[in-house]
């Protein structure tokens, strides 16, 4: 991908000493209306350093050693080591520091804060809508092509083809089951567009292996139950790839394990009972559970499932409450898992400890060539197959289902990563009409 300035006048780079220099543009401007300044890339860096505050953006800021404020407009970023996907570290979003000053580890996950781009927040309806407006303060001066957009969360996910049809919605996201049921009636397919588009991601299994009874035997029970077998690809029925490495760029290059060459299992000598956590919101992940636990039976484990709401289950995962859970993530693209794998990673829900593959992965890190890396973190796929903390399951394809009146714009993205929108640049989507889109779920009132 191509970078572009757009709060920037200039970036310096001095590779010798690692570090960057950043002079900032005048002319941005928050939502609030306050201007953007170096003090808020200072205390935005500070705030994401303070553990209290349990920024998911922390594992970001591991590769800068300091920022400092040179003046009102100009920042210097110095970094640690040099590390190979830096410029994938300062991914992470800048807050206005006015709007800081009155937030507390207890507020945080729960404030709305201004940004500098093209639309900000107008109103947030938990968890069922977000509703976005124009920016006034936007530094492109550009007429706003939309006066509202509507974002909604549609409860069941079959609901959002009738949306679709009726013209209350313009895009939706079809889920993988219904996806199925578009391919089957071609009535459907002729009333919208199908483009389809992937993640850069998986979903998985995470031991914990805090809890004593999580053993490596029965780990092992299902990695040869789930890899060394057909099941996933009964299961996936050519929506989606099975993933056999956390490593996902080296999906490619690691053989699908033989039925001769399953891990070595020793019998279990009483059956054992085991509770599943999985997210309330996702059909095919609670339809994967019913599958996984009548076929692990042979092993003499049983599963109990658990289905609970989406921020209670992370609540869960971070606390270690759990037994086995499956859940899924959005990756950069690079090959460094540090933040799932490394004693310290912020998303180490399994409670993973092995010094062997902090080490990997520190040195995969600081080296620069793609191929060293590569059998480096090649290396680091062997620990993980002896260790098994977490069991990568699928890939899955996605899709979006788009209005016949709606004119796609020719260039969309192939691949998601963790910092990517497939809607990412609104400007280009129109009407066929010549009007703009109509993202309002009121068909009576465009938006």
């Amino acid at each position: 991908a191509r970078s572009r300035l757009i709060a920037l006048e200039s970036v310096q780079a001095i590779p010798i000493q690692m570090k960057i220099e950043l002079q900032l543009k005048r002319s941005i401007f928050f939502s609030n209306g306050k201007q953007f300044t170096a003090d808020d890339i200072l205390q935005t860096y500070q705030l994401i350093k303070d553990e209290r505050f349990l920024s998911p953006y922390r594992p970001y800021i591991q590769g800068i050693r300091k920022i400092k404020k040179i003046s009102p407009f100009q920042v210097r970023i110095i970094f640690n080591p040099p590390i190979a996907n830096w410029k994938n570290h300062l991914v992470f979003k800048i807050l206005n520091h006015h709007e800081l000053k009155s937030v507390s580890p207890g507020t945080f996950r729960d404030q709305i804060f201004s940004g500098t781009g093209p639309l900000e927040f107008k109103h947030i309806y938990r968890p069922r809508q977000i509703i976005l407006a124009p920016n006034r303060y936007n530094h492109l001066k550009k007429i706003p092509r939309y006066r509202e957009i509507h974002y909604d969360v549609i409860a069941y996910s079959h609901h959002h083809l009738f949306k679709l049809q009726k013209g209350e919605v313009d895009i939706i996201d079809i889920e993988p089951e219904l996806m199925a049921s578009c391919q089957r009636e071609p009535k459907l397919k002729r009333q919208f567009t199908v483009v389809p588009y992937q993640k850069f991601g998986y979903t998985y299994l995470v031991f914990n292996l805090t809890r004593k009874r999580i053993t490596l035997n029965i780990r092992k029970a299902f990695f040869n139950f789930l890899h060394t077998g057909n099941f996933m690809q009964r299961f996936l029925k050519k929506r989606g790839v099975a993933v056999k490495t956390p490593f996902l760029l080296l999906n490619q290059r690691i053989p699908v394990p033989r039925y001769d060459q399953p891990p070595v299992i020793q019998p279990l000598k009483s059956q054992v009972r085991l509770r599943i956590l999985c997210n309330r919101g996702s059909q095919i992940r609670s339809t994967f559970i019913q599958f996984l636990a009548k076929g692990i039976r042979k092993y003499r484990i049983e599963l109990v499932p658990e289905f609970v709401e989406h921020q209670l289950m992370l609540d869960r995962l971070r606390k270690k409450d759990f037994d086995i859970a499956i859940s899924g993530f959005l990756l950069d693209l690079d090959f460094d898992l540090s933040d799932v794998l490394a004693s310290k990673g912020y998303f180490n829900y399994a409670g993973y400890r092995s010094e062997k593959m902090d080490q990997l992965l520190k040195t995969g890190l600081l080296k620069q060539d793609r191929t060293e890396r590569e059998m480096i973190y090649l290396d680091a796929h062997h620990q993980w197959q002896k260790d098994l903390p977490i069991l990568p399951l699928f890939n899955l394809y996605y899709h979006k289902g788009i209005s016949k009146r709606i004119l796609i714009p020719k260039h969309l993205p192939v691949m998601i990563d963790s910092s990517g929108d497939f809607l990412q640049d609104f400007d280009r989507w129109l009407y066929k009409s010549g009007k703009h889109i109509n993202l309002s779920p009121n068909k009576n009132e465009p938006r």
